[in-house]
Formats: structure tokens, sequence, C-alpha cells
């Protein structure tokens, strides 16, 4: 079966733990080819871990985790992934246009070395993500947005057909992280996203189907977070506020 006719990610009756210690539980998950998929939950809720369970980083104690209908690891070259950034950029002596290069790199071509067309891609995506004109900086140089946005640039050079994120806009101000929703969006046109994200206030504005995770998993497919929603997942009442950003106003659960 063609990769585009079967979903980008299923889950069947998955489970993990770390030390006999669970962290996530019978999870069922299907997500679309196309689809714009938003992760939100409480910190050690296993947001991270069911990414890197799609990824093939880890492997479920039970149940089965299929990407395009096959095994995470041999799809490897259709995946790309940004992890959080922290937001001490480090003192790496390389500029934005390698770090951009390093998307290119092929393990499986032993002697690897860039071609042309290569560094042609890396700057298309620098173009894409509105970093061309710091290509010759250096990486520490950068402000945590333009960080994210190269490592974002290193990750489409893969060409992949499911782009993951872990928390992107973390540490970000508030026009940086409205740009990087629409480089996102934009995106969305070409390539499935699953997006783990703390910012319960934008993030329904811009996916197109949401879950909650906290050992267990919650889904909703309009992308709306419901007052239950946050109450099962957080075990506790959560107040919804937003303060000069769009939002998507709550139904009246009455």
């Amino acid at each position: 079966m063609p990769v585009n006719d079967t979903p980008a990610v299923l889950m069947t009756g998955v489970s993990f733990a770390f030390d006999d210690h669970p962290v996530l539980e019978n999870i069922d998950l299907c997500i679309g080819a196309n689809d714009f998929f938003g992760i939100i939950g409480p910190n050690g809720g296993g947001k991270t871990t069911l990414l890197k369970l799609m990824l093939g980083l880890l492997e479920p104690g039970r149940g089965r985790v299929q990407v395009f209908g096959r095994h995470p690891r041999e799809v490897r070259d259709i995946l790309a992934y940004v992890p959080q950034l922290a937001v001490d950029g480090g003192d790496f002596p390389i500029t934005v246009a390698d770090v951009v290069l390093q998307g290119r790199l092929q393990p499986r071509r032993f002697g690897f070395r860039f071609r042309a067309v290569d560094r042609r891609r890396a700057e298309e995506e620098l173009e894409r993500v509105g970093m061309t004109a710091y290509r010759r900086r250096p990486l520490d140089e950068l402000s945590v947005g333009q960080r994210q946005r190269v490592f974002l640039a290193r990750a489409l050079c893969r060409s992949p057909r499911l782009l993951l994120l872990d928390e992107p806009t973390a540490s970000l101000d508030a026009g940086s992280q409205t740009n990087l929703y629409e480089i996102l969006r934009e995106l969305n046109r070409s390539m499935g996203i699953v997006l783990v994200t703390h910012d319960i206030g934008v993030v329904s504005r811009h996916v197109r189907r949401l879950a909650c995770v906290n050992r267990m998993l919650i889904t909703h497919d309009e992308g709306l977070i419901t007052p239950e929603m946050l109450e099962e997942t957080y075990h506790c009442p959560v107040d919804l506020i937003a303060h000069g950003v769009p939002h998507r106003v709550l139904h009246d659960h009455g």
C-alpha cells in the first residue's frame, strides 16, 4: 500500500514503563498522513515518550507502533524531529548554514560529502523559515527563536512526510510563536505534523486534532480543548486564560 494511503502513526494497546514505573498505559492512537496533531499534558505525563515511540527511539513494553504501516526504524528517512531547544545556545563554532546542512547527512552513504544539490536544498529551507540573512552567522549569536527556526530548517532538509516537534515554542516570545505557527501551518500542506506543547491557550487555534496525555490518552477530533479534557488530564480544575493572543472560546458544557 502506498505511504500516502496509510496512517502516519498507528498505536494499538501501547504501554511503556521506565524501570517498572508506568509512563504510558494502553494507548490507542491514529494520526492521519496529513494531520496537524497537537499533544498537551502535564510534565512527566508521557508526551516526549510518546514522540520517541513514534520515532522508534523507544520500544513499547506492550502493544504495537506503526509509522506509515511499518516499524518506525524502517521509515526514519521520511521522519524529522525537532527536540526541545535549551535557552542557552552553547558555545558552538558552527555557522547557521552548516547546521542546516546537517539535515542532508546520509549515514548509509560511505564517505559522505555534501554535494551542490545538498547546499541548494539547505539554502531553500533557510529561505522558507526566513533565516537566509543569518546563514553565515555563528549559531550561538542567534536568539532562541532564531535558533528554533534554524533547527526546523535542518529537519526540513530531510524532505520528511512526518514532522515531530517537542515544545517548539518554549521560551519564545509571542511574536516568535506566531511566526513559527504560521510556518507550520504552511508546512502542513505537504506533510503531517505532530506537535507537543504547553501552549494550551494557542495550540487549539492551529491544530486539526488534539490529544491530552497523562499516562492515558484522551483525543478530541475537532482540535478543541474542553474543560472535561483538561480536568481528566491534569486531575484538577483548569481555567484557560489567554492575554492578547487569538484563542478559541470553549463551548458551554453547562
